[in-house]
């Protein structure tokens, strides 16, 4: 068990450091968000919001 455990650790480590490279490089090359703006937004009405039945909620 000490084998695999420590390899799963690793290639646990090993795939997050991965996953986080690839997500900078395509935040980097694809720019989300670039060129949004709020100015043309209306503001939230709360009021109008009605809170779903406990059976909706889940379905």
């Amino acid at each position: 068990m000490k084998r695999i455990g420590s390899k799963v650790v690793i290639v646990y480590f090993l795939m997050t450091v991965i996953a986080c490279i690839v997500g900078i490089v395509m935040v980097n090359i694809t720019h989300p968000g670039v060129g949004f703006t709020l100015d043309n937004m209306q503001a939230f009405d709360t009021s109008k919001v009605k809170t779903p039945s406990f059976v909706n909620f889940f379905v």
